[in-house]
């Protein structure tokens, strides 16, 4: 049997103060298969606040921990609120935030969120070992100040865009011996073991990505291919400081034969952009090796612009390796004081197939 939700705890006053807990968290899943309940909701809303006790909405534990509640804080004289989303260091469900408001967001603790439509907030933080996790749909980011992604956390939509054998530049298959091609979308995907298992084709655009990848090819219930990454756009108008994952990449192919998927787009603005973190956008690798492989899921597409660019991480978008090697996607880099962009393509060392742009 399952843990309970946490429930709600809306409290308004003019002075918060003293140093105990409020909390809503979710109750235990019965060992060792219940399911853990989620965390609840919190609302702190106050003129003076000097209350250093305990407020939290984590999940409960359980076969799989239930997600972070919610705990929000606002001042009276505040235009926004402030969003935590703490899971007390445990990986579980993800948590949903939506708000009409710019809120200011922090995400720790093994904290997974997601966000059902496009949203701006105030500041951002994403802190070690927490995520934001985004679904096969276009969502924009905007955030009106900074935004900070600390090492071991991200922004990630890894295999979020369309599914094995479909998309623009979807791989495709052939029935004997049940093999496909890589997904395409900056780069061509490789072909896979057999002789009409043809990767996909590129499309979309250099300097403003916002498709999703496509999926490797897939035969029935064979040779099964992998996703395509999905499409993340931030923009950030203060400081982007990236010292953890920005991160689209394709999946590999499920079972042998099945070509991986391409990788998805990466679009980033920034007024000054720094850290040494990553932005990748690689292909999945095709399962499998020579005739009975799938093919390498092409690169995708980034595009960074920005006023300053103090980064000194790692940007790739490769192809993706099997019974041969996808095509490298794209990398647009603009300064906002330039006239024309720079377009990086490179493969890791790699020979794989081609790479196209319009």
């Amino acid at each position: 049997s399952g843990g309970g939700a946490g429930g709600s705890i809306w409290v308004t006053c003019q002075n918060l103060s003293g140093a105990g807990m409020l909390s809503a968290n979710g109750g235990s899943g019965e060992p060792s298969q219940g399911g853990g309940g989620g965390g609840g909701r919190i609302s702190l809303q106050f003129a003076a606040n000097t209350f250093s006790g305990l407020t939290p909405a984590h999940g409960g534990n359980g076969y799989v921990r239930g997600g972070a509640g919610t705990v929000y804080t606002r001042a009276n004289g505040q235009s926004a609120g402030h969003v935590l989303v703490d899971n007390g260091d445990k990986s579980g469900m993800g948590t949903t935030v939506s708000a009409s408001e710019a809120l200011e967001l922090t995400a720790q603790g093994g904290a997974i969120i997601s966000l059902p439509f496009s949203q701006t907030f105030g500041n951002l933080l994403v802190a070690s070992n927490a995520w934001i996790c985004l679904s096969n749909q276009v969502i924009t980011i905007t955030v009106t100040s900074n935004a900070t992604i600390q090492a071991g956390g991200g922004i990630i939509a890894d295999g979020a865009g369309y599914a094995g054998g479909t998309g623009t530049g979807a791989g495709r298959t052939d029935g004997s011996p049940f093999t496909g091609g890589g997904g395409g979308y900056g780069g061509y995907g490789a072909a896979g073991g057999g002789t009409t298992a043809y990767g996909g084709s590129t499309y979309g655009s250099v300097t403003a990505p916002v498709d999703n990848g496509s999926g490797g090819g897939s035969y029935a219930v064979h040779g099964l291919g992998g996703a395509g990454g999905g499409a993340i756009r931030l923009n950030v108008a203060g400081m982007l400081w990236l010292d953890g994952r920005i991160s689209s990449e394709g999946s590999p192919g499920l079972t042998e034969g099945g070509g991986g998927g391409s990788g998805g787009s990466v679009w980033v603005t920034a007024g000054i952009l720094t850290g040494a973190g990553a932005i990748s956008a690689n292909g999945g690798m095709g399962n499998g090796f020579g005739l009975t492989g799938g093919g390498g899921g092409g690169g995708g597409r980034v595009a960074i612009q920005y006023g300053m660019n103090l980064f000194f991480g790692l940007t790739s978008a490769r192809g993706g390796s099997g019974s041969a090697w996808g095509g490298a996607g794209t990398i647009y880099t603009l300064a906002n004081n330039q006239s024309w962009g720079q377009v990086l393509v490179d493969n890791g060392g790699q020979s794989g197939t081609n790479t196209s742009w319009s």
